[in-house]
């Protein structure tokens, strides 16, 4: 089915200059929805050098539409999907549909595209039908994550073993596909540093071909609200029905919490996000006067306002972590690990840095008992989180001018 339609959200793209950019996408555009704010973000930019104009292609999505991006929705059913993509590239099975082909020919031949964006690798399955169509058009990835490393590790953490043997089967599929994308496009616009090294070392693409821009998002800042009292709460807040989330976790609590609670008997330890998984409710029942997991909440807002200090015990997974920038801009004084840390440039910056059990604690218990060094922290993160965003929205615009200079010089 083929709707045109404005989604029910706030960011505008109005479109400038001469040039016309097409933005094709199977991300669901919902307004609190990462990828999506990561993509309006950068949309948003784009719109001051260009006529922008949105073509979806979406599995199984019921969306209420107004008036302006063209919306292609399907359904199927998964266990069809599921069979056919064992044999097939997932990505091909699961978001790319040949009943849209139509809805794409025809928006490339009324809007005349100069650029074309792909808002995710999934998106770019579309890729040679838009090249087909028109041959000089310039194309950009935006690439979220390494989706190889993805497929990898899910073979190893998935919920189940048809999971993990599915994830197995595919990733070689992925492999070979995001390889094959990333250097057929023109240009590719990649989250973060750790992730444009490992394409250039691992898939031979050229480094000047891909640029980094990390997520320019405008959180609530100045949350931490630094008190004497005997309320002592801590906090890891992500989704967590992600597997480096949920390995985090596990860790945290089996290695790192014990050892609070002999000092802080009263400790709590608040594990906030979405779709807690079975091995997240079971760390509750083993400390359930300690351990509260909170499943969906409507504010995260209220948890960092409640907490003397923010976790982030992770150590896999691929792209950069956006709850590092959340808790950065919240000012309330967070512990994370160098694997977070690295793709923000927060090494050696005196932020609290922790990879082993120890290291935890002892940031931990220096923040929860000296009021005036958790302020000092405070302040420091908040400082480093607008200096950034300052940083990167100049970085973004010098990329776009560099994208849109090739383009005029095609024309």
């Amino acid at each position: 089915m083929v709707r045109s339609g404005n989604l029910n959200q706030k960011t505008e793209f109005k479109g400038g200059g001469n040039v016309k950019t097409l933005i094709v996408s199977t991300v669901v555009p919902e307004g609190k929805y990462a990828p999506w704010i990561y993509i309006s973000s950068i949309v948003q930019n784009i719109s001051k050098y260009s006529e922008v104009k949105f073509w979806f292609s979406i599995l199984n999505e019921d969306i209420q539409v107004k008036n302006d991006f063209i919306i292609n929705t399907i359904k199927k059913t998964l266990l069809p999907l599921k069979l056919k993509s064992f044999l097939k590239n997932h990505y091909v099975t699961h978001y790319y549909h040949r009943e849209h082909l139509n809805s794409l020919e025809e928006v490339l031949k009324s809007f005349q595209p100069d650029v074309v964006v792909f808002a995710n690798l999934p998106s770019a399955s579309y890729l040679h039908d838009v090249k087909k169509n028109k041959m000089n058009i310039y194309t950009v990835l935006l690439q979220h994550n390494v989706e190889y490393v993805v497929m990898k590790d899910l073979s190893k953490y998935g919920r189940s073993f048809f999971h993990r043997i599915y994830y197995d089967f595919q990733k070689r599929f992925i492999r070979n596909f995001e390889r094959k994308i990333m250097s057929n496009v023109d240009f590719i616009i990649s989250i973060s540093p750790s992730d444009k090294e490992y394409f250039v070392r691992n898939y031979g693409i050229p480094a000047d071909k891909v640029e980094v821009i990390r997520p320019i998002f405008e959180y609530e800042k100045n949350l931490f609200n630094a008190k004497s009292s005997d309320e002592k709460n801590i906090s890891f807040i992500s989704s967590f029905n992600w597997y480096p989330n949920v390995e985090g976790a596990i860790f945290f609590v089996k290695n790192v919490f014990p050892k609070l609670l002999r000092k802080f008997p009263k400790i709590k330890l608040y594990l906030v996000g979405r779709d807690p998984e079975k091995r997240i409710l079971e760390l509750q029942e083993r400390y359930p006067e300690n351990v509260i997991v909170t499943g969906t909440v409507e504010s995260v807002e209220t948890y960092y306002r409640m907490s003397n200090c923010v976790v982030i015990p992770i150590f896999i997974g691929p792209g950069i972590k956006l709850k590092v920038l959340e808790a950065m801009a919240s000012g309330v004084p967070t512990v994370m690990t160098s694997y977070v840390a690295r793709d923000y440039d927060l090494l050696n910056e005196g932020f609290c840095i922790a990879d082993r059990p120890e290291e935890f604690v002892h940031h931990i218990e220096r923040i929860l008992e000296d009021h005036d060094y958790a302020r000092i922290i405070s302040k420091r993160q908040i400082e480093w989180y607008e200096s950034y965003l300052s940083n990167e929205k100049e970085k973004l615009r010098v990329v776009l001018e560099r994208i849109f200079s090739e383009v005029n010089k095609k024309r």
